[in-house]
């Protein structure tokens, strides 16, 4: 059993439900023995055939069925068609299991509906025994109401199809709070939550969910001060009835005093996640000026702090972001930001953003001690910069030259924009690889501070514009332009919060250009 008393916050916050919109979504496509159908006829099936149905692009909620007859159905959910074609051998985690529902059809004309909300683009009808008559398909779809939307203007068709694809992967994925890989997860995790934020504020300005997340993080925090990965244990999780991989225990796993959910979902601790609370906040109060909620925040930031600073290397490393296995599979450096030059680095910004804070409340008894901090760890920092180029371990052990660690080390202030220039030509070529759109967006974000324009386009056409080449309807959890892995492996999701940034890039840096 989880010890509530680890969490003495649960319940403190006052938070709302959020209000919902809907829409239908209908098949585009019908395939029955490979023959394309219409989707405006019934489909009739018997034991061991099967109906292929595909939507016109990604969505997030119920599936609906009419059905007559008397049959056994098997219903797979897929955002691609390899994925509802798979077996779970082909997935690096055996945590995870492609969504799949038994329909029991009767005779008299029976209305179904999928077990629980989906994120997907297709599916798979099986009948496994007797003979059904399936009369319609629809999907229901759901999202957080948007009461203003904001537009990208440019003469650019594929900046447009870039904006696009990111806009739906943000709305797609603001649920009941900020929620991230919503085929796969269901529930917030902090730092995916700090750019969908972002993009949030370029798109939609829906800052009250922004609010809500904030209060759901804060709510988990531990009696120590531990911000986890995610808000799991608040609430923060979308429908664990259907998803109860995400929440079983290892029997011989304990941190901090608390078993560790399966495979690293639950009560898993990343200190960046930690850090990232930190930005989020101060980033929120940027795009709402609620002075009020960085009060009630305040205890919950500051406790997060003091836990940081607490923390020695050895106890960092631990705690540092792995590299994912299906890039690692491909390539041996790859840049997840498991680097302590990195973490130092995105803490020195944190720190510096939380000095905001501390001078906005009024909260002098913080601000020396802060400064002093920053101090430090920028020397830090700058020791891994003392030879004119970046090098570091991630958590495993191997050398690296991180651009996780240039990038953020730019963005802090750490170094100038003169260094940052010198150090990415001096490993050019050499640089740890990066696969998921979290670390593309502050790499991207770093290159255009720097006014490195074109080279930033460059990288966003290549990146994003490849997905959309191979049919993206939403913006991938990781994406490799060369080894193009997730075709094999179904547990990365194609709809992930954190990989849209190119909505808060191409307002920040790109529609304003000239002006």
């Amino acid at each position: 059993m989880l010890n509530l008393a680890n969490f003495p916050y649960l319940g403190s916050l006052k938070i709302e439900a959020t209000p919902k919109a809907y829409h239908d979504e209908y098949p585009v496509k019908f395939v029955k023995n490979g023959q394309t159908l219409s989707t405006g006829e019934s489909v009739s099936l018997q034991e061991g055939e099967e109906l292929f149905v595909a939507f016109r692009e990604e969505f997030v909620g119920d599936v609906y069925f009419v059905c007559n007859g008397h049959a056994r159905l098997q219903v797979i959910y897929g955002e691609c068609e390899e994925e509802v074609y798979s077996t779970k051998e082909q997935n690096t985690n055996d945590w995870y299991t492609i969504p799949t529902d038994r329909l029991y059809v009767t005779y008299g004309g029976t209305n179904y509906r999928s077990s629980g909300r989906r994120g997907l683009c297709c599916l798979r009808v099986i009948c496994s025994w007797g003979r059904v008559e399936i009369r319609e398909v629809k999907g229901v779809a759901e999202h957080c109401k948007i009461e203003s939307e904001e537009a990208f203007h440019s003469e650019d068709k594929r900046l447009l199809d870039i904006w696009d694809i990111s806009k739906r992967t943000t709305l797609l994925c603001m649920q009941d709070f900020l929620e991230d890989g919503v085929k796969r997860d269901g529930c917030i995790w902090v730092s995916d939550a700090r750019v969908q934020a972002l993009c949030d504020y370029a798109l939609f300005k829906q800052t009250e969910i922004v609010k809500k997340s904030l209060f759901l993080i804060a709510e988990s925090q531990t009696k120590d001060g531990i911000i986890y990965a995610n808000a799991i244990v608040s609430g923060g999780n979308q429908h664990p009835s259907r998803m109860a991989y995400m929440f079983d225990y290892v029997k011989n796993s304990v941190v901090d005093g608390e078993p560790e959910f399966y495979e690293g979902c639950g009560l898993l601790h990343y200190v960046h996640y930690s850090v990232d609370f930190i930005h989020m906040a101060w980033e929120y109060y940027e795009a709402s000026a609620d002075k009020e909620t960085l009060c009630v925040l305040w205890d919950f930031l500051k406790r997060d702090v003091a836990y940081l600073l607490s923390l020695k290397d050895e106890e960092i490393v631990p705690k540092l972001l792995p590299p994912p296995p299906q890039a690692v599979a491909v390539r041996k450096t790859v840049d997840q930001g498991g680097f302590l030059s990195t973490y130092y680095a995105n803490f020195v910004w944190a720190l510096k953003n939380y000095l905001k804070i501390a001078r906005l409340l009024g909260k002098e008894e913080e601000m020396g001690k802060i400064e002093n901090a920053i101090e430090v760890y920028t020397r830090k920092v700058r020791g891994y910069f003392a030879n004119g180029d970046i090098l570091d371990k991630d958590k495993t052990g191997l050398e690296m030259h991180p651009v996780s660690a240039l990038s953020t080390a730019f963005l802090a202030g750490i170094i100038s924009r003169e260094e940052y220039i010198a150090v990415r030509n001096a490993i050019r070529g050499k640089e740890a690889y990066i696969v998921d759109g979290y670390w593309m967006y502050f790499k991207l974000r770093a290159t255009f501070e720097a006014g490195l324009y074109e080279e930033a386009m460059q990288e966003m056409r290549s990146y994003w514009g490849t997905m959309l080449d191979h049919g993206a309807t939403t913006c991938w959890e990781q994406f490799d332009t060369e080894y193009l892995y997730l075709y094999e492996d179904f547990i990365i999701s194609r709809c992930h919060g954190w990989s849209a940034g190119p909505a808060d890039l191409l307002k920040r840096y790109v529609e304003n250009k000239g002006k």
